[in-house]
Formats: C-alpha cells, sequence, structure tokens
C-alpha cells in the first residue's frame, strides 16, 4: 500500500500519507484471512488430503482435528472478528458514495461534538458529586 499512497501521493503533488486507518484496516483484513487459511490446511485439515484417503476417513479426521483444536481456542471468535472488520470496512467505503458522502460527514462532526459534550457532562457530573459528598456528607437528608 505505501508504493501505491507514494506514487499517488507524487502524480498528484501531494505529501504522502502513509499510515491510514484504511490501509491498517486492510492489511488486518489480509492478516485474518491468512491466519484462518493457515489453520484451516494446518490443523484441521492435517493427515487428510496429502495421504489421498476415503472421503469418509478424511471427513472423519477433520472433525476430529476441529474438535481437538476447538476446545482450547474458538474458531467462531475469529470469524466474528473477521464479519466486523468487514463490516467496518464496508462503512468506510460508504463515505465515498456521492450520496453518503456529505452525511457521513455531518455525522462525522456531530458524533465529535457529541463525545466532547459527554466527556464534559460525565465531568462536571463527577465535580459535583465529589463536592456534594465533601459539603454535605453529615447532612441527614443527603
Amino acid at each position: 500500500m505505501h508504493i501505491y499512497e507514494a506514487t499517488f501521493a507524487a502524480k498528484n503533488k501531494r505529501v504522502a500519507k502513509y499510515v491510514l486507518f484504511e490501509n491498517i484496516l486492510d492489511f488486518w483484513i489480509m492478516v485474518m484471512a491468512m491466519l484462518y487459511t493457515t489453520v484451516v490446511y494446518k490443523v484441521y485439515r492435517w493427515n487428510t488430503f496429502i495421504n489421498n484417503p476415503t472421503k469418509e476417513f478424511e471427513a472423519e479426521t477433520f472433525f476430529r482435528n476441529w474438535a481437538e483444536s476447538t476446545d482450547r481456542v474458538s474458531d467462531q471468535v475469529l470469524l466474528l472478528v473477521c464479519d466486523a472488520t468487514y463490516l467496518i470496512k464496508a462503512l468506510v467505503q460508504l463515505r465515498l458514495l456521492p450520496v453518503i458522502g456529505p452525511a457521513y460527514a455531518i455525522m462525522k462532526i456531530l458524533l465529535s461534538e457529541l463525545l466532547i459534550f459527554s466527556i464534559f457532562f460525565f465531568m462536571t457530573q463527577f465535580i459535583f458529586s465529589v463536592v456534594g459528598n465533601l459539603l454535605f456528607h453529615d447532612t441527614l437528608a443527603y
């Protein structure tokens, strides 16, 4: 991705941005796909297709390998992380559409304002609760 980013930046006369969220997300998707493929062929398919066994023996061996390896680490967790990553990638790509792009920009601004307001609100609540406990700790009605 760095070579493409540098080439695009040089052709358009702008500064290259090597650390982008999209590039990191693409790299993460590639790593997860390689991990899952490696696990399937190394762990689940161990002693199944290399020896050219019968289909019944191959299925039993595959299931036995899968059952032995997933009692330690569940492969469903990795698949859920993969699914969540693909959904994030799809949402990131939606901002490039002409229809959704302006709405995405507006939502990004609104969410940043909402985050700032929430932090301010919770800090204010915390400060007033500390002050209230320090000042009125001996008041019976409090």
